[in-house]
Formats: structure tokens, C-alpha cells, sequence
């Protein structure tokens, strides 16, 4: 329910006429009743939603026979998707523009920046303390033109990293420099653009410069 009610508040943030209610322990029909409202709006995507959400109607109905519930069908090509569709698709390599396909923008970021957020920032904070970066990376990598090179993408490598570690003794400096790498490579991505690498190259160039990073780490993943 929590996480429900943020995604609400994310995608309605600009709209002051959405409020988020959570009941607890009572009828919706009673709530209703209560504050004055005499319209409810239910979203059904197949046959089998209406016929369940009509015998929620008819309890709302005996409980407050002045209320009426409106149905509002999903589109065709959205009457397969549910939430739990969305969650097991997004975790998978393509599953980023997937996601985009069957719901807002605002849904999917919110999904891969909590999933990146938990498995990333452990990471991060194993090279840098600088949080800020951290969240401008995040932001970057999730953003809805990326096909490949996503959030996804980043925890991708780092999985594979981490079989690696297991057959390679790797230095703590070049541990480092790998780790820098995956965050900075193909920062910028603009499938128009030819110049992706040399501008991702140049934030690199500018975080180092911020962050005061050793000299041989800055030249190393420059190369």
C-alpha cells in the first residue's frame, strides 16, 4: 500500500486535486458516504475484472444506496498488463523499454530508481561518498530513450564483475578504476549523437576534477 501511494503522489505531484486516502478497517462505500462523495471510478482490464469489481459494486450499494460506480475499461493493448507483470519485467535486461510500454513514465523510474537505489548505491559507496553524483548517474541511466545502455545494463555488469572476482585477484586501485568505469561509461547517451563517449568522458574529467581523485585513476578510465 505504501509504495502504491507514493507512485500516486510521484505522477499526481503537480496536481493539487489528487489526494491519496488509505482506509483502513472500513468500507469504501462508507468512507464515501461520510465525506459527500457519491461517484466512485473503478479501472477493470478484462471481462473477469468487471464481474469482480460488479460484485464490489453491489456490497458498495447495499452499504450506501446512493453511490454509483462507474467502470473504465483499459485499452486492447494494456488489458494484459498488471502490477506484478510490470515488477518481473523491469528486472530483466530489455525489460527498461518493455516497462515503458505498459505504463507511465513516472511508474517506471520509480520501480528501477528503488531496485538501482538498493543493489547500486552499495557500490557507489564503495569508491565515493559523493551522493550527489551518485543520484545524477542514477538519473541518467533511467532515463526512457535508453534501449540498452540503462539501469539495468549497470547491474548487469556488475553481476558479471562479481563472478569475476572469483576466479581474479583484483587490486582494491583496480577495483576502483573498474567500478568508475561502469558508472561513467555511456553516461551520456544519444542514439542521434556521436559524440556519447567523449561527453561521457568529460563529466568523468569533471567529477574527478570535484572530487580531487587520484591522478592514475583519472587517466586510467579517461583511457
Amino acid at each position: 500500500i505504501q509504495e502504491r501511494e507514493e507512485i500516486i503522489n510521484t505522477y499526481f505531484k503537480n496536481n493539487k486535486q489528487v489526494q491519496v486516502k488509505i482506509l483502513e478497517n472500513e468500507f469504501l462505500a462508507s468512507y464515501a458516504k461520510r465525506e459527500g462523495i457519491e461517484n466512485l471510478i473503478r479501472g477493470v482490464r478484462n471481462q473477469h475484472d468487471k464481474e469482480y469489481e460488479k460484485n464490489i459494486a453491489a456490497v458498495n450499494k447495499t452499504i450506501n444506496p446512493n453511490i454509483k460506480t462507474k467502470f473504465y475499461r483499459a485499452e486492447k493493448s494494456l488489458a494484459h498488463v498488471s502490477s506484478s507483470l510490470v515488477k518481473s519485467v523491469i528486472n530483466l535486461p530489455e525489460g527498461q523499454r518493455v516497462a515503458f510500454s505498459m505504463v507511465k513514465e513516472e511508474v517506471v523510474s520509480f520501480f528501477l530508481e528503488k531496485r538501482a537505489k538498493e543493489f547500486l548505491n552499495k557500490k557507489w559507496n564503495k569508491i565515493s561518498k559523493n551522493n550527489n553524483w551518485f543520484d545524477f548517474i542514477l538519473k541518467k541511466h533511467i532515463e526512457h530513450h535508453r534501449h540498452y545502455h540503462n539501469v539495468n545494463h549497470l547491474i548487469e555488469l556488475f553481476l558479471q564483475f562479481e563472478k569475476m572476482e572469483n576466479e581474479v585477484n583484483f587490486s582494491k586501485k583496480d577495483k576502483k578504476i573498474i567500478f568508475y568505469c561502469i558508472f561513467f561509461h555511456d553516461l551520456i547517451y544519444d542514439t542521434l549523437s556521436k559524440t556519447n563517449e567523449e561527453e561521457s568522458a568529460d563529466l568523468w574529467l569533471l567529477y574527478c576534477q570535484e572530487n580531487n581523485v587520484n591522478k592514475k585513476i583519472e587517466q586510467k578510465v579517461y583511457e
